[in-house]
């Protein structure tokens, strides 16, 4: 098998793969919904907390760090297996793995700390753009990083309608640790 026609049976894989992940059958996820999902913004806390946070966040779920910039509030992740695919017959195989990096902006602003997340993929070596990635499986791995970046950064999820406050709130006021998401 020549290496393109390889190439294209990897990325078929991929999709393939990324769609039995994902909960929305095989819809991919659009620059909107990456937008949506990977930006969060929080009040009452401060770029070196949610730095932190992000940091150790990434590295509790296993993701090796690529390189960081602490004055600059960037933080980049090296690519983690999330699911080898294979394929064959009876006289061959050849196997993929489909990896997932992420990197992050950590930004302050007038409505406070804006933490923005943008994923890399990977299969078998090879750039898989964020719209060829399955929506349903995508839109959970941004959940899953989000509620562990809260948690270490003490951030209560917000209940519909309500404030969230920290989870160790001490003096200040009632609002110190809102959060609130940015679409």
């Amino acid at each position: 098998m020549s290496p393109r026609a390889l190439a294209r049976l990897f990325a078929t894989l991929l999709v393939l793969a990324l769609c039995v992940l994902g909960s929305s059958g095989c819809q991919m996820m659009t620059p909107a919904q990456a937008q949506e999902w990977g930006t969060r913004t929080y009040a009452g806390t401060t770029v070196a907390a949610a730095y932190r946070a992000t940091l150790t966040a990434v590295r509790s779920q296993g993701y090796d760090i690529a390189a960081t910039d602490a004055s600059n509030g960037q933080i980049k992740t090296a690519p983690k297996v999330m699911v080898v695919v294979v394929s064959g017959s009876q006289y061959s195989a050849a196997a993929a793995s489909n990896s997932l990096a992420w990197d992050f902006d950590i930004t302050s602003g007038a409505a406070g700390i804006t933490i923005h997340a943008t994923p890399r993929g990977y299969s078998a070596g090879q750039t898989v753009p964020p719209d060829h990635m399955s929506a349903g499986y995508m839109k959970k791995a941004f959940a899953t990083l989000f509620d562990e970046i809260e948690r270490d950064l003490g951030v209560v999820p917000a209940q519909p309608g309500a404030s969230a406050a920290p989870a160790a709130a001490s003096a200040g006021t009632a609002d110190a640790g809102t959060k609130s998401k940015t679409h």
